[in-house]
């Protein structure tokens, strides 16, 4: 059996043998090597992960505070709070006929509206915030660290975003004029940076405010200004 102080270090700290991210918050040892996992991890792998341990491994019973209880209201009210803030941005898009640099008509709303779904429109930003910063029922209702699909989505989604309003600025500036296109672009610019200043952040320092706050700025970015229209209207 591989040696029981399989604890991966990198830069001095310590990490999960599952997930391999910072071994911070709720973690807990494998009984039969001391491999240390995130509860989570322990849950969702069910067997000690190390190689030739095998050991079945499950998250011990968590004591009950009343912490966790105050902890969790919270963590419920600020979702539901940032949830419903969603829906003003996407509610802009219905104030305007053709794209203005405060409602471009963001992709994530002009395939509803096309679809003639105008009520849906208002809860794609509060629909996709649950799917996205919500975690499974019984581990906190926020995730306190960053969940694996963020790590995908987000690098990706801000990268093509990033790629298809620069790529759009000739066909902005011929149809809907320079001071709209750049206005808009600077806009998607500065938005996407700050979602990768705040990206970096939680990576670096993981913390359900910092990754709350993630994802809600991603989510505002995709429902407000994200892949804005820039052409020729139809």
């Amino acid at each position: 059996m591989v040696d029981g102080d399989t604890r991966e270090k990198s830069a001095g700290k310590l990490r999960c043998a599952y997930c391999h991210d910072a071994a911070v918050g709720a973690s807990e040892t494998c009984a039969g090597c001391g491999t240390i996992l995130h509860r989570e991890c322990m849950a969702l792998a069910g067997v000690c992960p190390t190689l030739g341990c095998g050991t079945v491994v499950r998250p011990a019973e968590k004591v009950f505070e009343a912490s966790d209880d105050r902890r969790a209201t919270f963590d419920t009210a600020a979702f539901v709070v940032m949830a419903a803030m969603l829906i003003a941005p996407s509610s802009l898009v219905m104030m305007n006929g053709v794209p203005r640099w405060w409602s471009p008509f963001p992709f994530a709303l002009i395939i509803p509206m096309l679809m003639g779904c105008m009520p849906a429109w208002l809860f794609v930003g509060p629909l996709t915030f649950w799917g996205l910063a919500s975690t499974y029922p019984g581990s906190g209702f926020v995730h306190a660290r960053v969940p694996l699909r963020t790590k995908v989505i987000v690098p990706l989604v801000t990268a093509l975003g990033a790629w298809a309003v620069i790529g759009s600025i000739p066909y902005g500036v011929k149809w809907q004029g320079r001071e709209h296109t750049m206005t808009v672009v600077g806009l998607n610019i500065a938005l996407i940076a700050a979602i990768w200043v705040l990206f970096a952040v939680a990576l670096r320092r993981p913390g359900r405010g910092t990754i709350l706050a993630l994802h809600w700025l991603f989510v505002f970015w995709l429902v407000w200004q994200a892949f804005p229209w820039l052409g020729e209207l139809i």
